[in-house]
Formats: structure tokens, sequence, C-alpha cells
């Protein structure tokens, strides 16, 4: 299966697409149970050991999530994941508001400004995540999966969020100003659109630019939010290296044929 001519221009434009049901109902309540044996014994949302079993890493591997995403990266150039990240987003106490820093509405980013992020950078506080040995931001991968695995109704129930056509803006802001700039963490900038709650079905599929500013929004419902987040690299990952920050198509082979045949017609 391959992503089309429409949804690939999709892609270039927004950074993410979604995907309903790529992922097989079966597949889906395989992993959920297999987490919530896991939470039962204690290990809550750490999983250590599931996130790299085949009742995860099938989500990627073994279904169209694969094949989809190899279509916008070419032939042969995506690598297999060897490990899912499992992200639950508990529900907010009874009758709690959801106030300023919680709403994520904003165009505004950076950290402390509506929890937008780009992933590899240096948290807040003593809290490191994602870094080089050195301390310095890291990229790492080439793309998001976001899995759902239950049903994502409405905003504000755990969704993954993202901003639209924040990979082109920061592309050009760091062309300007350097990607060494995300030493100091996230600028503070205003970005092109509003983020976006997406919501969906078990099964469905957000696939997004590793360059997409993203972060998972308050879950002010009656349920978990169940989620695998796969962290997929290009097999020129390593190569490309810092320059997917100012050249954010460069491991992108599917894209650029596509955007290349626009642009010469």
């Amino acid at each position: 299966m391959e992503l089309t001519h429409c949804q690939k221009r999709e892609f270039y434009k927004n950074g993410y697409l979604k995907i309903p049901g790529a992922v097989p109902q079966l597949m889906v309540n395989a992993a959920r149970h297999a987490i919530n044996y896991t939470i039962g014994q204690g290990e809550k949302n750490l999983f250590p050991e599931l996130s790299r079993a085949a009742v995860i890493t099938d989500l990627f591997n073994k279904t169209p999530v694969f094949s989809l995403l190899e279509s916008a990266l070419g032939t042969g150039n995506l690598c297999p994941c060897k490990s899912g990240s499992i992200t639950l987003k508990y529900p907010m106490p009874v009758g709690a508001p959801i106030n300023e820093s919680h709403q994520i509405l904003t165009k505004a980013i950076g950290w402390g400004r509506g929890g937008g992020h780009l992933d590899g950078l240096k948290a807040v506080g003593d809290r490191l995540r994602g870094l080089k040995k050195d301390g310095t931001y890291n990229r790492g991968f080439t793309a998001f999966a976001a899995v759902y695995l239950n049903k994502v109704p409405k905003p504000y129930c755990g969704n993954f969020t993202v901003w639209p056509e924040s990979h082109r803006f920061f592309e050009q802001h760091f062309i300007e100003h350097g990607h060494e700039i995300l030493d100091d963490h996230m600028p503070h900038v205003v970005m092109p659109e509003p983020p976006i709650h997406i919501t969906g079905d078990p099964g469905d599929v957000v696939l997004a630019h590793h360059q997409l500013v993203h972060t998972g929004a308050p879950n002010i419902s009656s349920n978990i939010r169940y989620a695998v987040i796969f962290r997929s690299k290009g097999v020129l990952c390593e190569e490309v290296g810092f320059d997917a920050f100012t050249d954010i198509w460069k491991e992108w082979d599917g894209i650029r044929e596509v955007i290349c045949k626009a642009r010469s017609n």
C-alpha cells in the first residue's frame, strides 16, 4: 500500500497525515490487551520490555503503516522499528478545569508556552530526554507514526496534537538563525497555524515529519488514551544528521518526486 499523489502533497504542506484504519482491529486489541496486562503487573506506563515485543512493533512493521511511510521516503529507504513508545494519557481529576496553560490553542510555542515542542531537545529543569551524550539536542529519527489503540472522539481526550506547517516554518527559521539555537530549548515563536487535536478510531495512524511541532493534549475524558508512537528512521538518517533541519525533504524521495512534478507542470 502506498500514499497517493494527493496524500503526499498534503503531507508536504501540513507535515502530517492521518490514515484511517491502517492497523487491523485484531492487532489493536492484542496490543491493548498486552498493555493492560502489564499495567496489572505494576509496570504502569514504563513498559521497558513490552515496547520491544512483536505485539507492539508489528503495529508498524507488519501493517500498511510501514509501506505507506516507505512510499513517502522511497522504496528501501525506511528501517523497521525495533520498539514503540507506549503512551497512555490518563484522565485529569474529575471536574478539573482546563486552565490557560493547558489549552494549547495558541500559535505561540516554546517551553512553558502551551506544550508544543520538537523531540530530542533539552527538557525543563533536571529532566533530560533524547539527548546526545554531551547534553545537546539530537534529531535521531525521520518521522513519527502514532497509532491510536482506542477511540479519541473529540479534543482534550489526550489527542496527538500538531501545529500544521510548522515543519516548513522551522526549516526557514533554522536557515536564518541556525539550528544551533535548539541548544537553548524551543524558540519562542508564533506558528503559521493553530494546533489541531487529532481525533480518530482504533487502528488509525498519524504520520508526521520529525520537524513538526507537536504535543499530547490534556485528557478530560473518563477514559485512558492508548497509543503507540514510533519514531522511525530513514536509512540515511545518521548520514544526513543535522542537515535535515534546514533541508527537511533530504530523506524523502517520494515527497520530493511529487513536488518536483507539481512544479514542472
